[in-house]
């Protein structure tokens, strides 16, 4: 079903001929975006309570081929808008001017990778439903951000911003699965107790700071990415939640005020977690690198290094 959506939507375009002549295995590696690994690493990392099997096939699993699908169908949608993009053609955003007919072949060879293992393994654990609807979950959400026929939620912001933040959460689900109760306790929901505060609410095994620390997260990246296309993504009518604002001055002030929201929680959280002062730091050098970032001689790299710096923060 997906493979028709794809051929229905890209056959009226025009291919983009790729920048490069790699082979099928370097491309494959490209599009997964190995520059935000670290980041999945962070949404597995988190609920996870044992490093044991299959904690390092499950992140492989988590970073390589399903991060595939995830970034490569949005390659895949936007090859026009990508080939004028200049942060684009890197280890981060992932390749520049790559044809749809290789994205697609990518796309289907990243669900043969994703869903073989996922049914030999939930097959071997008796829990075959659970992980189908999680896979359905994550094949419809990324329809949904990148494909007209499901909404193409990233051409109808604000949409885009809630509709990452819930595949982003599916990591962090299948992780719990994999490395936590699993079928006994599907959805690592732990309430307050009244002895502590509700720092002890969990859900799928992580408690409420983590899911507010990713909602911030999400609108942080998303918006910040959409500030540094708005000149393209306005000059391609995209409908993005700050292309849709009639300057970037604007826009500016909008990404500064979710880097500011973000770290005035992490400050309230430092007061009372003490181990919550480094993503606080990072925070503060989230806020300081966007103000400077357009008196950077390298606007994208700056964005890189302060994702990844911060990224490295939330890991540890």
């Amino acid at each position: 079903l997906l493979r028709t959506h794809l051929i229905m939507e890209g056959t009226p375009k025009k291919d983009i001929v790729s920048d490069s002549g790699t082979s099928f295995v370097i491309d494959f590696f490209k599009v997964s975006r190995p520059g935000w690994w670290i980041v999945t690493a962070w949404l597995y990392v988190a609920p996870a309570k044992s490093l044991d099997f299959p904690f390092w096939p499950g992140l492989l699993y988590a970073c390589l081929p399903l991060n595939v699908i995830v970034y490569g169908l949005n390659d895949y949608a936007d090859v026009e808008v990508d080939v004028t993009n200049t942060r684009k053609g890197n280890l981060i955003f992932g390749p520049k001017g790559m044809q749809r007919p290789r994205l697609r072949k990518l796309l289907e060879a990243a669900i043969l990778c994703t869903l073989i293992p996922l049914l030999m393994w939930s097959y071997i654990r008796q829990e075959i439903t659970q992980y189908l609807v999680w896979y359905a979950l994550v094949i419809l959400i990324n329809c949904a951000y990148n494909l007209n026929s499901f909404g193409h939620c990233s051409e109808n912001g604000p949409f885009e911003v809630p509709v990452v933040f819930f595949g982003f959460t599916l990591v962090t689900v299948l992780s719990y699965w994999l490395n936590g109760n699993g079928k006994n306790d599907l959805w690592g929901y732990q309430p307050a107790s009244d002895s502590d505060d509700s720092t002890t609410m969990k859900l799928f095994g992580c408690n409420y700071r983590y899911w507010i620390h990713l909602w911030f997260l999400v609108c942080r990246t998303q918006l910040w990415t959409e500030y540094m296309d708005y000149e393209s993504d306005r000059a391609h009518k995209r409908g993005t939640t700050l292309a849709k604002l009639p300057s970037k001055n604007l826009a500016r002030l909008v990404v500064l005020a979710v880097l500011i929201a973000e770290a005035t929680w992490n400050w309230r959280q430092y007061e009372v977690v003490d181990e919550w002062q480094t993503i606080f730091l990072f925070s503060l050098l989230g806020v300081g690198s966007f103000i400077g970032m357009d008196f950077a001689p390298l606007k994208s790299s700056s964005f890189m290094l302060v994702a990844l710096v911060q990224s490295a923060g939330g890991l540890w």
